[in-house]
């Protein structure tokens, strides 16, 4: 069966099918990503850890430097260009605006093109790199003064540093909007920049920046063209298995990056042998910031066909999802409860997986319950109500066994209508695996659990709810398997097929029989 792949998730509704419950998201990229921790920082400042030469105020950038560098001698271009580096490689509030009113920074671009000395060339580019670690209209300025193609082309310089310098500005630059990503990547960035990780660099700032440089080219909505950006998913294959732990961040977030797309887009980086080192690096007790992305990775990877879906599974997804239901990070919870719910989305035979687990199933009913945070609540309830979308009765008679009618009880009491319509339609499908499984209807074991569990109060107050779909799905399930009376049914207003709204139907007339005497 081949799903179709939804960009966001779409909230559900009666008669669902499985496909439709194939869900990604999009909003929550950016929280997984608020901390410092869970990703290199977008863009990134050089700073001068090396010099104790001291350089005045920002506040009173002394007319000397600018004369300096605008000298037509090379000593003094080189000492007023390093002066300049030096305020903006300070560690708080460089003057990044005070050097641009300066109106020297033209002139650092004109030092990348036609100095011969390598160190001046350095130390422009180090310069400039840090205006473009800046805000929006700082990283403009640069732009405008067409450094992109100057900086590709030095990707290729005969000079490690320099290199490593113009590295470090297209990462900014690329980092700064989704514009100057597409921008730098149009000037021809891909193939020099797998070069420099090709040949195996032996200074690890190198790699580290590439790969940081990488993962900003491939970040951002919308995604980038897979087209260009697929040349990457060989190289971060390689990237992922570094010994070095910032290398195989970034790497990572770069792979979730790629894989939140088509299911070409996956298929990519299930060819690049990941996942199998995705799986180690979630069950290997490796720091929450390699989680993260390794997870984000392997859920985008499951929402993709069966046969993407099936690769995660016989490479041992599960097992590694169990320990992290439990952790003690919020969103580790919240991703692992997603991905599996976008397994449970799947073929049957893919939700039976799930189903068998002798860990994942009651801990995912343990996090439907009120103490935990919403947002895992709403991901688990997910993730079981996906499971009883086959109707099968062995699938969801476990789910009972285990206690999911309670749950799923008090879900239909919460605040959120999306996560009531979740419990509604796990509710309907379980009766319904159970109506047909007892053919002739003798079989009300379901129902009477879920009535024990205070289920038909809560569906009758929900036909107050002032969200229709909630009130059509509640008065249905009672219709259908709670025997509502003809009484009942009158009292309750009709929808119109046609035109989606109520039918309110007049009240009986109160008649009298008049007798004469």
């Amino acid at each position: 069966m081949n799903r179709e792949k939804q960009t966001q998730r779409k909230g559900l509704k009666s008669g669902l099918s499985a496909e439709e419950h194939r869900r990604k998201r999009e909003d929550s990229m950016n929280e997984i990503r608020k901390s410092k921790n869970s990703e290199a920082l977008q863009k990134k400042r050089m700073m001068n850890v090396s010099s104790t030469t001291s350089v005045d105020s920002p506040t009173s950038i002394q007319q000397i430097y600018i004369d300096q560098v605008n000298s037509n001698e090379e000593a003094q271009q080189l000492e007023g260009t390093i002066a300049f580096r030096k305020l903006l490689s300070m560690e708080k509030n460089p003057p990044i605006d005070g050097v641009i009113q300066s109106g020297v920074v033209p002139r650092f671009v004109q030092f990348l093109t036609h100095s011969v000395n390598t160190k001046l060339r350095f130390e422009s580019a180090w310069a400039i790199t840090n205006i473009a670690s800046g805000n929006t209209v700082q990283t403009e300025y640069v732009v405008k003064l067409g450094v992109v193609p100057i900086f590709v082309h030095l990707l290729a310089d005969g000079d490690e540093e320099i290199r490593e310098q113009a590295t470090w500005a297209l990462g900014n630059i690329a980092g700064d909007s989704v514009a100057y990503r597409n921008y730098t990547l149009d000037s021809n960035i891909v193939a020099p920049l797998v070069h420099i990780l090709q040949v195996g660099s032996q200074k690890m700032s190198v790699i580290r920046n590439a790969t940081w440089t990488i993962s900003n080219l491939c970040r951002g909505k919308p995604t980038a063209k897979f087209e260009v950006i697929a040349p990457f998913a060989p190289v971060l294959g390689r990237l992922i298995h570094h010994h070095d732990l910032e290398v195989i961040i970034d790497a990572t977030w770069a792979l979730s990056y790629i894989s939140d797309g088509t299911d070409s887009n996956i298929q990519a980086v299930i060819d690049s042998n990941v996942v199998p080192r995705l799986i180690q690096l979630l069950e290997q007790h490796f720091p929450h910031n390699v989680q993260t992305p390794a997870l984000r990775t392997l859920g985008n990877i499951v929402t993709g066909n069966d046969q993407q879906t099936s690769y995660c599974l016989e490479k041992g997804i599960l097992p590694a999802l169990k320990p992290l239901l439990g952790s003690s990070k919020k969103n580790i919870r919240k991703e692992a409860a997603w991905t599996i719910s976008n397994i449970t989305a799947g073929t049957k035979e893919q939700a039976q997986q799930v189903i068998d687990s002798d860990y994942i199933l009651p801990k995912l009913i343990e996090l439907m319950g009120a103490n935990s945070d919403f947002d895992v609540r709403k991901e688990a309830a997910y993730a079981i109500s996906n499971a009883t979308t086959w109707k099968n009765y062995k699938q969801c008679q476990k789910l009972m066994q285990l206690g999911v009618a309670d749950k799923l009880s008090d879900l239909l009491i919460a605040k959120d209508n999306k996560i009531i319509l979740i419990a509604l339609e796990a509710i309907d499908n379980i009766l319904s695996s159970e109506a047909s499984f007892s053919k002739d209807g003798s079989a009300a074991q379901f129902a009477a659990t879920f009535e024990e569990k205070d289920v038909i109060d809560r569906l009758e107050a929900l036909q107050d709810h002032e969200t229709e779909d909630i009130y059509v799905k509640a008065l249905k399930i009672l219709e259908q398997h709670f025997g509502a009376s003809d009484e009942d049914e009158n009292l309750a207003p009709s929808v119109n097929a046609a035109t989606g709204t109520f039918n309110f139907q007049a009240p009986k007339q109160n008649t009298h029989t008049t007798f004469n005497f």
